[in-house]
């Protein structure tokens, strides 16, 4: 797939901008925001046969918390009019640092399963097979389940900052780099590495802000302005590390006046401070609406966020170097150098030329200056190559800059080896478990069982008693019974059921039992598939007082939690809530 790809995006750039239809360009686009998905879960398959289990344990594993908050809320306002004694009440990693913005979007699948119930059983079901020993998951409503979908689908919506990127790259430096910019995001080994996680999204909002404000200050569209500032309150609205897109948006409007003359900056401001103020007001948005609505203002989730946030133990002076470190490698080696030489390339020229910056230089003095300044403050410690990502595409369209001066061999080289990279991090690194247990696909019986007593009976909708196995027919006080049950799944139980088997004497007494979920509690309902047979022993042991007479065995099914046992239909003369099978006797030795 990589191969492919490579060969795609050499064939693309040989072609003359000129010759570039916008159905070409189209097509190019859209071909590069359904490769971020694949290419994702290809190198997932190099370590996991089964990528969708992988995206799912990611998701409901104990080391995420957004899942399993968001799809515990039953009562949203409450929820959102409580949210920072929630942050605090969660044992889950994430929960303590982060707004209200990510479990909201989760919530909100929750709500559109709710009223798709057809749609959400069919995925709940499915997800179900795949953790069906986690009796706890699977007792969770369909809705409930079914929401984990939300987040597994992130890698579809990394793609999209491909699309703003390309957008800004054209304006800035032409359409040839715009796509060489997106080209080379696809294979970011950030990107490519950390696939499903929340940062994949963060991207596009940065992206789309500094795509709206470049064109609100070019072309004086005050509207512009607004948006650019609502798509960053989105962003911190989802994650506080988000914020850093304000200053980005400050040193690109800086850099701007600096292409007018320092000296001019009333008229400057004259012009666009009407923007500005839309911009700022665009930035608060989200969190005024909330204020409004529940009564919680931006500082007091902030702050609570920043109680765990500052109090990680993590050295200034390490951090202070292993950030930068951190994130120019895995932006890749070989966009990092093009990066550096640009940035510094943009300083001096401006520098020489009395801090007059050209539009060249808007994205590089932006970029560097911003992530500089978050590096020597020291509000971020650790794992920036992931939190940085929304930095990454910026810094592909930075690179390009650079390598336009080296000519088309430059590039291919670069991407190339950025390729290379992506494989490699992949093959060799390992990102953080999810803690689920390793998947183990199982095979089904769909073959018939030899039945030594057949018995036709059906419990619920989705479970069939086919026959049974007993011996001895007869048995003394303290003797063992052996019985196999026979059982067909008619289609995938959606509920882990719980098997009695009880030994009752004339007078109705239990004189022995066994109740377990089937196969001896390794085989749970919901792991049955539509039309699988199982197989399913029993030991039961009479007890030592019974008395000698004949006694009946009765089967069925019920749920743990609440006693309630499964219907049957079976025999006519047969209990509507159990099965009989036929008498045994009980003798004294």
């Amino acid at each position: 797939l990589l191969a492919l790809y490579l060969l795609f995006a050499f064939w693309v750039d040989g072609r003359e901008v000129r010759h570039r239809s916008g159905r070409r360009e189209a097509f190019s686009l859209a071909f590069l925001v359904l490769m971020v998905p694949l290419i994702q879960v290809a190198l997932v398959y190099i370590h996991n046969p089964y990528p969708v289990v992988a995206y799912l344990y990611r998701v409901i594993g104990p080391h995420n918390g957004f899942w399993q908050v968001a799809s515990a809320i039953d009562d949203l306002g409450q929820y959102l009019r409580t949210y920072p004694q929630q942050m605090l009440s969660y044992p889950f990693v994430h929960t303590p640092v982060h707004p209200p913005g990510n479990f909201l979007y989760l919530w909100l699948w929750r709500q559109g399963f709710e009223r798709l119930p057809v749609a959400a059983h069919a995925v709940a079901q499915s997800f179900r097979a795949l953790n069906c020993a986690d009796l706890g998951f699977v007792r969770l409503g369909d809705a409930q389940i079914a929401c984990a979908l939300g987040q597994m689908v992130l890698p579809l919506l990394s793609g999209l900052p491909v699309l703003p990127l390309y957008g800004l790259g054209k304006r800035l430096l032409g359409p040839r780099a715009g796509l060489r910019a997106a080209t080379l995001y696809v294979v970011v080994p950030s990107l490519t590495l950390f696939t499903m996680r929340w940062d994949q999204l963060y991207p596009l909002f940065l992206c789309l802000s500094l795509y709206w404000l470049h064109r609100g200050l070019t072309e004086r569209r005050r509207g512009l302005f607004l948006l650019s500032g609502l798509s960053a309150s989105v962003a911190s609205f989802m994650s506080f590390g988000n914020l850093t897109i304000l200053p980005a948006l400050a040193a690109y409007g800086l850099a701007h006046l600096s292409s007018v003359g320092l000296p001019r900056w009333r008229e400057w401001f004259r012009r666009t401070g009407g923007g500005w103020g839309l911009l700022a007001l665009g930035a608060a948005s989200i969190w005024l609406i909330y204020q409004a609505a529940c009564g919680v203002s931006f500082w007091a989730v902030f702050s609570t966020a920043m109680q765990t946030h500052f109090h990680l133990g993590r050295s200034y002076e390490v951090w202070v170097v292993y950030d930068l470190y951190d994130f120019l490698t895995f932006l890749g080696v070989p966009l990092a150098v093009f990066l550096v030489y640009e940035s510094a390339r943009a300083w001096r020229e401006t520098a020489r030329a009395r801090f007059f910056a050209s539009p060249r230089a808007f994205l590089p003095l932006a970029l560097s200056g911003t992530l500089l300044a978050l590096d020597l403050s020291g509000v971020a410690r650790g794992e920036v190559g992931r939190m940085w990502l929304l930095w990454m595409p910026v810094a592909c369209l930075v690179a390009v800059g650079g390598m336009e001066r080296e000519g088309r061999s430059a590039y291919r080289l670069v991407l190339g080896l950025l390729v290379l990279q992506a494989l490699f991090f992949t093959l060799f690194l390992r990102v953080a478990s999810t803690g689920m247990p390793d998947f183990r696909p199982r095979r089904p019986k769909m073959e018939p069982p030899v039945v030594g007593h057949r018995l036709e009976a059906r419990l619920g909708e989705a479970v069939r008693l086919v026959g049974y196995d007993l011996e001895p027919g007869t048995v003394a006080p303290g003797g063992t019974i052996h019985l196999t049950l026979y059982w067909q799944a008619l289609e995938q139980p959606d509920w882990p059921y719980t098997v009695f088997t009880h030994l009752l004497d004339e007078g109705g007494t239990l004189r022995g039992q066994q109740d377990n979920m089937p196969v001896g509690g390794t085989l749970p309902t919901t792991c049955w598939r539509p039309g699988e047979f199982v197989t399913d022993p029993y030991d039961i042991v009479v007890a030592e007082d019974a008395p000698p007479g004949t006694y009946t065995l009765e089967v069925g099914m019920y749920d743990l939690w609440s006693g309630e046992r499964l219907p049957v239909t079976g025999p006519p003369g047969q209990p509507p809530d159990r099965i009989l099978l036929p008498p045994l006797e009980v003798r004294s030795p």
